[in-house]
C-alpha cells in the first residue's frame, strides 16, 4: 500500500499547551481522507505540520515518502492555496468556472460571499493539478448544492 502522508508520534505544543499528542495516521495515496474533530482540536495545526509551515517538536511527517523539515522543507506538489506559477490563464479560467464562478466578473473578491470565497480557495488549490491536496474546511460557508458539488469535483480530481 502507497502512502501521501504518513504521520509518527506528530507532537506540537504552543507554550504550555499540548495540541497535538503523539499523533500516529496513515494517510493512503489517492484517496479523500475527512479529519474530523472539535473546534481548537489541532485540525489545522496538523495541516500545517503537513505542509511544513510550522515544525513539530517531536515525531515525523512523510509527504511522498520523504520527511518534512529534514528531506524536504515544504511538500513539492501540494495544493493548499498558494499558487506556484504553474498554470496558463486559461486554465484559470476553466477552474474558476468548474466551481461555479465567473472569471471575467467584475465582482472584487472583498464583494463575494462566503461560499463564493470557499469556492475561490478551492480553485486556488486544485488549479495547478498537485499531487496532494489539503483543504481545511472546504464546505464553511457552501450551502447543500455547493457541497455536494465540489464533493463531485473532488472525487472527479
Amino acid at each position: 500500500m502507497e502512502y501521501a502522508i504518513r504521520l509518527k508520534g506528530l507532537t506540537k505544543s504552543f507554550q504550555k499547551e499540548k495540541v497535538l499528542k503523539n499523533i500516529p495516521h496513515d494517510f493512503e495515496k489517492g484517496k479523500i481522507h475527512g479529519i474530523m474533530g472539535f473546534n481548537g482540536s489541532g485540525k489545522t495545526v496538523m495541516f500545517k505540520c503537513i505542509c511544513g509551515f510550522l515544525q513539530p517538536e517531536s515525531g515525523t511527517v512523510l509527504v511522498g515518502g520523504k520527511q518534512i523539515g529534514k528531506e524536504l522543507d515544504f511538500p513539492d506538489s501540494v495544493g493548499i492555496i498558494i499558487l506556484k506559477h504553474r498554470i496558463s490563464d486559461d486554465d484559470v479560467r476553466a477552474t474558476m468556472r468548474a466551481l461555479g464562478l465567473d472569471p471575467l466578473s467584475k465582482k472584487k473578491v472583498g464583494q463575494y460571499s462566503l461560499g463564493m470565497r470557499e469556492r475561490l480557495g478551492i480553485a486556488q488549490a486544485i488549479m495547478e493539478d498537485p499531487e496532494l491536496l489539503i483543504l481545511d474546511e472546504p464546505f464553511n460557508g457552501l450551502d447543500k448544492q455547493g457541497a455536494g458539488e465540489v464533493c463531485e469535483l473532488l472525487r472527479g480530481l
